[in-house]
């Protein structure tokens, strides 16, 4: 028959005597690692905002179309002005604002002329 191991008692005393250290290293070691998180970890930046997408297909002509109408209502109410301001005034990124201003001058609603490197739009009134 093999021998059984002697095994030492432990008292309550004992084990509650143990414990409060080990949960003391514990939390030291927590709160360091805390500490360690907010001083060397920038914060964060926020999420860039996504565009909206459109659930169906609009067709090209028809976006150009309803810019124009849009660059020509900000031209009425604003007056004339360099292109940059009217990017800045109306939806649409810059080329479909190039777009909208041809379409409008095509149809000879609008001016457009060329001071150094910059263009300036009205309308015909």
């Amino acid at each position: 028959m093999p021998k059984k191991k002697a095994t030492k008692k432990v008292t309550k005393k004992e084990e509650t005597k143990a414990k409060p250290k080990v949960a003391k290293k514990t939390a030291k070691k927590a709160a360091k690692k805390a500490a360690k998180k907010a001083t060397t970890k920038p914060a964060k930046k926020p999420a860039a905002r996504k565009k909206a997408v459109a659930a169906e297909p609009v067709n090209l002509l028809d976006r150009i179309g309803a810019l124009a109408g849009e660059v020509w209502h900000y031209l009425d109410k604003n007056g004339d002005m360099a292109l940059p301001k009217l990017e800045k005034g109306v939806s649409g990124s810059r080329d479909e604002v190039m777009q909208a201003v041809g379409w409008l001058a095509r149809e000879g609603k609008v001016w457009v002329t060329e001071q150094g490197r910059n263009r300036h739009i009205g309308l015909h009134r």
